[in-house]
């Protein structure tokens, strides 16, 4: 049995979720700077946190993108995913000094 067969039709990728996550950001991203972790939007309301990430295609910049309950998706082109923003601080990121000849 295929997912359609046992679910429906499969929800598509969207650009927002209706309501915002707590502790994520939106941030767009090309297919290889995803991460696993990263919570793709669906257009059923629901945030899929990627699973597996399988890069394919000429040049392996595509990917195909596992999540739970969906089938694979092939990813080539710039997407919105929610991210953790526990790691960004407030404090500057120290730089190197550059030498004054």
């Amino acid at each position: 049995m295929t997912y359609e067969e046992t679910r429906g039709t499969a929800p598509a990728i969207t650009a927002v979720l209706p309501r915002p996550l707590p502790g994520l950001m939106a941030q767009d991203v090309m297919p290889w700077e995803l991460r696993l972790g990263d919570v793709v939007p669906f257009d059923d309301g629901v945030g899929r946190p990627v699973l597996d990430i399988r890069a394919v295609g000429g040049g392996q910049r595509g990917r195909c993108l596992i999540f739970s309950g969906v089938p694979p998706l092939m990813v080539s082109l710039r997407l919105t995913v929610y991210r953790s923003c526990s790691r960004l601080t407030t404090q500057p990121v120290p730089g190197r000094r550059a030498a004054i000849v």
